[in-house]
């Protein structure tokens, strides 16, 4: 039986490289340790080489879940940038105050705030959800 596997991979460039990147593929294998090991050939002394089986099949009620975690992550980064864009406006010159950058840092604020309570709204309806039984 085949099964498939993710391999994840970073790739390190020369001291001057400033951004990295993550490189996800996904490849059919007979089982999780011969996709690793070919992985591990295509890169060899890589450290960062990550080898994880696709699930795949999920039930309904699985794939929900899965839903309410990407959402209550989404909500999260949400929520940080909020915080840092707050920060930037507090953080202001005084020259600046009062005037385009402020309220462009406002607007942005107050679009994160009601993302931010659409996100939760969303959460409780995933959990409020009821599957019925394909049984």
């Amino acid at each position: 039986m085949t099964e498939e596997a993710a391999a994840v991979v970073t790739y390190s460039e020369p001291d001057n490289a400033t951004t990295e990147y993550a490189v996800s593929v996904t490849v059919s294998g007979k089982n999780i340790n011969s996709v690793r090991k070919q992985v591990e050939r295509l890169f060899p002394g890589n450290k960062s080489v990550h080898v994880a089986k696709v699930k795949k099949d999920l039930s309904s009620a699985e794939r929900l879940n899965e839903a309410d975690t990407f959402i209550g992550e989404a909500r999260g980064i949400a929520d940080e940038l909020r915080g840092e864009l707050e920060e930037l406006r507090d953080d202001l010159p005084a020259s600046l105050r009062g005037g385009t950058k402020e309220a462009e840092l406002d607007d942005a604020i107050e679009a994160l705030e009601s993302l931010e309570e659409r996100l939760e709204v969303a959460e409780e309806e995933c959990v409020n959800i009821k599957l019925p039984s394909t049984h």
